[in-house]
């Protein structure tokens, strides 16, 4: 036995029930506005996946002549391509360290309220590297949707048209640009405090632009798609008031289920290498959370906007 050794696995997962880890991965999913609307691809196997992207379509056209003999007309060929999106899967972690004494002498669900806690900040640490790139592993796309919209020209500042319906549904607002891109918007994420604003927004005709959720546990639709408020803190409410999409067109997976381990020895150092937690010393003990993800946008060619660096699936209502 040293100053490192930990309870194994196996010990530490008889103490955290396979359905207790399951709600967190439940909960961490219906927290996500990310997990819910992005593409799920299955677990990744490795550390990285390549995803293969259409770069380049292949096109044909009609011939005029006989369909056979020495007048017939040359048929054109045509050419098709395609690029490698790499999908990296990166760690997300966290260590809670408990005091023995409030473990033994407490009432409250201690393990319950890490559950909340920690299930919460992996969706918001999610949300916030993948729509604003606040937080995010290197590996994935730099700046999160928000960068790659914006790099697009497919962003609206809010009052730039004539009202705010004007600057989401209008030829130029952020539904539009996107359908100019050569995709269909499928869902909406957007900040707490936009939801006032949009309940009272209305067509000509005095439709409501924003409607209650179809059905328990569904998102709210806006103009018939889903809506998503998060309230943990990792939507970028600075930058953006809403974002809209083609969300099949963002990709993510899991490389690693959450993996909840119980230790009740070794030790906790901080960045320069200073102990801060001896577990056996100071009767202590700690939960440790590791989950490992992967998140990519693909970004495929399409014929109404084949130049990439001009293409996203995304439209930005800007602040």
């Amino acid at each position: 036995m040293g100053y490192s050794d930990i309870v194994a696995t196996a010990d530490a997962l008889a103490l955290m029930p396979t359905e207790q880890r399951m709600e967190i991965i439940k909960a961490i999913h219906d927290k996500s506005a990310g997990m819910q609307l992005f593409r799920k691809l299955r677990n990744m196997s490795t550390k990285t996946t390549t995803l293969k992207v259409t770069e380049a379509l292949a096109v044909g056209a009609f011939v005029n002549g006989p369909s056979s003999g020495v007048d017939a007309p040359l048929i054109e060929t045509t050419t098709a391509s395609w690029d490698d999106v790499i999908m990296t899967a990166e760690k997300y972690t966290a260590i809670v360290v408990i005091d023995q004494d409030t473990v033994d002498d407490t009432t409250v669900d201690l393990f319950g309220e890490v559950k909340e806690q920690i299930s919460e900040d992996i969706s918001a640490k999610f949300d916030a590297a993948t729509f604003a790139g606040t937080g995010a592993p290197t590996s994935w796309p730099t700046g999160g949707i928000v960068t790659h919209a914006t790099g697009a020209s497919n962003s609206v500042a809010l009052g730039a048209g004539a009202d705010m319906y004007d600057d989401l549904m209008s030829e130029n607002g952020v539904w539009g640009l996107v359908e100019a891109d050569g995709f269909r918007v499928s869902g909406a994420v957007g900040a707490v405090t936009l939801s006032a604003r949009l309940r009272g927004l209305r067509s000509s005709d005095g439709v409501p632009l924003l409607n209650p959720a179809p059905a328990e546990g569904m998102p709210d639709r806006l103009n018939g798609v889903p809506f998503i408020l998060p309230n943990h803190g990792g939507f970028p409410a600075t930058t953006a008031h809403l974002i809209v999409g083609d969300y099949r067109n963002a990709v993510w997976s899991l490389r690693k289920d959450l993996e909840i381990t119980l230790q009740t020895q070794g030790v906790i150092q901080d960045a320069s290498g200073n102990i801060t937690h001896n577990l056996n010393q100071q009767d202590k003990v700690a939960l440790r959370f590791i989950m490992r993800l992967g998140f990519a946008l693909p970004n495929p060619v399409n014929k109404l906007q084949p130049t990439a660096a001009s293409r996203s699936p995304f439209g930005i209502l800007t602040v």
